[in-house]
Order: structure tokens, then sequence, then C-alpha cells
């Protein structure tokens, strides 16, 4: 049985953003596949706040080089803190969960996301662009065979969520300041759960 593990969370996925293509050839961009949730598993991801809050500390040290020691100790805590702070704000939750994930067509998967919201038996979708999504569908995607004009209807109208998913976690991946992280955040929890 062959395992691929594929990367949800928008803070670990770079994409190349796609600026000016017509949302048709967006939509053949980004593949969809539906499956069962074999099993769920807590995982805790590794912080770089770390190492963020030393070079921090060291830039605080730096500008109060010439200043006495409590000048200096004070600017390197302010730094570190500084460092460590913006670090952590813009990674977001140090939690995710790992979904093994077999799909319709006997092939097991293994996505890593920062959605909590599914369980071992869900049918879910697997939304795959320049960033990876999965979400709980109907279970009838998983288990029957549905009219071709049917199973048409519902891939386009997933296929276009999808989209509109992949779009927030690049706006999220792009963002600059803390204002836009926070609004692409928002995005990606409405537009990706």
């Amino acid at each position: 049985m062959k395992v691929i593990v594929i990367s949800a969370l928008a803070l670990t996925m770079i994409g190349c953003a796609s600026d000016g293509l017509d949302r048709r050839n967006k939509n053949s961009s980004v593949q969809i596949s539906y499956g069962n949730v074999q099993s769920v598993e807590e995982i805790n991801l590794q912080s770089d706040a770390g190492k963020s809050a030393a070079v921090g500390g060291l830039w605080g040290l730096a500008l109060n080089s010439r200043g006495n020691s409590s000048d200096m100790a004070s600017g390197a805590a302010i730094g570190a803190l500084l460092g460590g702070l913006t670090t952590k704000i813009s990674e977001g939750s140090s939690q995710a969960w790992g979904y093994m994930v077999q799909k319709s067509d006997g092939s097991v998967v293994k996505v890593v996301s920062d959605n909590s919201h599914l369980t071992a038996g869900d049918c879910a979708v697997i939304e795959t662009g320049a960033t990876t999504n999965i979400r709980r569908v109907a279970a009838e995607l998983c288990h029957s065979s549905l009219p071709p004009e049917t199973r048409n209807i519902i891939d386009g109208s997933h296929r276009d969520d999808a989209v509109e998913c992949d779009e927030a976690k690049q706006e999220l991946l792009a963002a600059d300041t803390i204002d836009q992280l926070d609004r692409a955040k928002i995005k990606v929890e409405v537009l990706c759960h």
C-alpha cells in the first residue's frame, strides 16, 4: 500500500500565486479527490519562536551596545520578547492533525492539516492546488456511484470551494502585516473548514 504525505498547513506550504488567471483555468489547477478517513493523530509542530527570540535578543543588545549594562540587558530582553512573540503570532497554532485517508481509487494518503473537524469514518474531500486542504463531505460521495451528471455538478462545486480556500491560504502566506495576517486567518477559517 503506497502512502503519500500531503501538508495542508498554510504556514508550511509556499505556493506560487497565479495572478491574472481566469477562474476556469484556476479550477483546472486544483485537483479534488474523495476518501474515507481511516485514522486521526494529533501532531505538535516545531516552532521557530526560540530562534527568533535569540536573534531579537542579539539585535536588541546590538542596538544598546553603547549604553550601560542595564540598557544592554533591557534591549536584549525587549528584542527577545518581540522576536519570539512576532514569530509565534505569525506561525499560529502549533497543533495539527494527521489524517490517513483511503481514497476512492484505493490509494492511501496522509494529509496534515490545521483542520480539527474530522474523525475516523468521515468521508472527506482532499483539495490539492498550491496548498492542500481536507474537509468533511457527504458520505454518499465516498460510498456510491453517482450518475456522471450529478458527479460533475458536485465536483465543480467542490472545486470552486477548493479554489477559494487555496486563494485564502496563499493570501495568508503573502501577509506582510499583523492586520493582513489576522484578516487572512479569518478567511482561511471560513473558506477552508
